[in-house]
This record gives C-alpha cells, structure tokens and sequence, in this order.
C-alpha cells in the first residue's frame, strides 16, 4: 500500500503583539499654536527701539534747554555789563571818587570773565550733545537692520543655557517672590521639565489665593499652552492639571498683549485634552470636563471679538 503522505505542520499561534505593525517611533508632537521664543524676541526688539527713541527725545528736549539757558545767560550778561559801562561813563563825567569807578571796573571784568567761561564751556556741551545724539543714530540703525525674529531658522538656534542653570535661576527667584520671572524663565525653554521645576518652586498654595495672580498674560497663556498640550507626557498629570485650571481661569482674553494668539491656543489645548488616553480621561474626568468646556467658552468669545 502507498504510504499516507505526511500531515502539514500546524500553523504558528497569533503573536500577542506584532513587530512588524508596532510604530518604530513615537508620532511627533503638533506643533505649538504660539511660539513664545519667537514673540518675546520681538517683544524686547520693540522694548529696546521705544527706549532708544524716548532717549532721543529727552535728549532734544535737554538739548533745547541747554540752549536757551545759554541765550538768557548770554542776554543777562550783556545787559549788565552795558549796565555797568554805562555808571562808568557817568562816574568818569562827574569825576568821582576812585574807589568807586574801581569798584565798577571790577563788577565789568568779573561779567566779562563770565561771558568768556561761557563761551569756552558752550562748545564742549554741544561737541557732548552732538556725541550723544551719534550714538543714539547708530543704535536705531542696527536696530532697524536686525532681522525680525520670525525670519530666525533652525540652523541658527539661540545661545544655548544650561538646564540646571536655568533651573537654579528660577528657583531663586521664586524664592524672592518674582513669581512670573520665574514661570515666565521656564516657560521661555520650551522644556516641561523645567516648567514643572519652577512651578513646583513658586508652590500653588502661595499664589492659588492671590488677587489678581502674580502673573502676566504673557506669562499665563504660555503656561496653558506648554500644560495643556503635554499632559499625557508623563505621570504628573493631576500637578499639570491643578496649574492648568489656575492659568486658564485668570487668562484676559481682551488683553491686548495676548488677545491675537487665545483663541488658537485655546483651541488647541481643547482639542489635546479631548485626544487623551481614556485611561487618563476617566481618572481626571471631572477637571477635565470642565476645562474642556472654559477652553472653548473662552476661544470661541476672543474669536467672535477679533
């Protein structure tokens, strides 16, 4: 009899998890609705030239001051010693007593001495104003030659600071109570690592209380920029979340500083707490449900507005 023919093998088992279908990389954070780097760049770009051009000002003003300070004194000058020549003559007319004519002789060469010390000091104070002036022009040209800080590319990255450093910064002045130089030193890294370091440094319980905040707009929108759309990142989710509430809730959407970039940063944060895991979702339901809902209560009002 012809043999049976061998039975095939048996099919491999269903792997539990698939190495060829797993992800090689974690998918790449959106990008941020409001660059804070970019803003306070122009921000102190816009800061330095209104100080340039208040110091221009007073420089004028000084300068016109000068001026006719020099003038009036030149005036009184020569009308005392037109004064004074004219009781000299008068003197020499009636024949008077010497001391007297030389008592007026002196009075004239004092103011004569005057006008002279006036007239060598006034070019100095003009060469100076003039100096000044020079310096301010120079400062306005490189500062309208700059490049705005949009134009800034990733193949120039700005000077790079050290983490502890930055940290140890904002620690002392959370400590000095500054508390939104500290925040706002954090949030300017772009590094949640760092952020949750100074705000565990200002410590919420100080500044929960605080009428108004001790926080710029600036300051808050970034918070609930850098917050909201890093939640999931790590397990410090309820310390993200408490801050979060704080922030959201003190934000002046009609602050003009601020009021261009709410709703899109809003919006955003909504939407990256709405993606949660449901397993992060259900735990903080209840505070998130209630951000979800400022979030949009408040973009949708700054949009309407603008």
């Amino acid at each position: 009899p012809t043999p049976a023919a061998p039975a095939p093998p048996p099919a491999p088992a269903a792997l539990a998890f698939d190495v060829a279908a797993a992800p090689t990389s974690p998918p790449a954070p959106a990008a941020l609705a409001f660059d804070v780097a970019a803003f306070a760049a122009e921000a102190k770009a816009e800061a330095a030239a209104a100080a340039v051009s208040a110091v221009r000002t007073v420089t004028a003003t000084v300068t016109q001051l000068v001026d006719a300070s020099l003038a009036r004194a030149a005036a009184a000058q020569e009308a005392s010693t037109r004064s004074i020549a004219t009781q000299l003559d008068r003197i020499a007319a009636a024949d008077a007593d010497a001391p007297r004519a030389r008592a007026a002789a002196m009075r004239l060469g004092a103011m004569e001495g005057s006008g002279v010390a006036i007239k060598q000091v006034l070019p100095e104070v003009l060469a100076r104003v003039d100096a000044l002036e020079k310096k301010i022009d120079a400062i306005l040209a490189a500062t309208a030659s700059a490049p705005p800080a949009s134009a800034a590319t990733a193949s120039e990255p700005p000077a790079a600071t050290s983490s502890t450093d930055v940290r140890t910064r904002c620690r002392m002045l959370a400590s000095s109570g500054d508390y939104d130089s500290a925040v706002y030193r954090a949030v300017e890294q772009s590094d949640v690592d760092v952020l949750l370091y100074a705000l565990d440094a200002v410590g919420i319980d100080k500044v929960r209380t605080m009428s108004p905040l001790p926080f710029g707009q600036l300051t808050l929108l970034c918070l609930v920029q850098q917050l909201g759309t890093t939640l999931a990142r790590d397990d410090a989710v309820d310390f993200k979340l408490e801050w979060l509430q704080l922030a959201v809730l003190g934000l002046d959407a009609s602050n003009p500083r601020i009021a261009d970039h709410v709703p899109a940063v809003l919006l955003q944060v909504k939407a990256c707490m709405e993606g949660l895991p449901a397993a992060v979702t259900a735990r903080h339901r209840e505070r998130i449900s209630l951000l979800v809902h400022v979030c949009q209560s408040i973009g949708s009002s700054a949009t309407r507005r603008a």
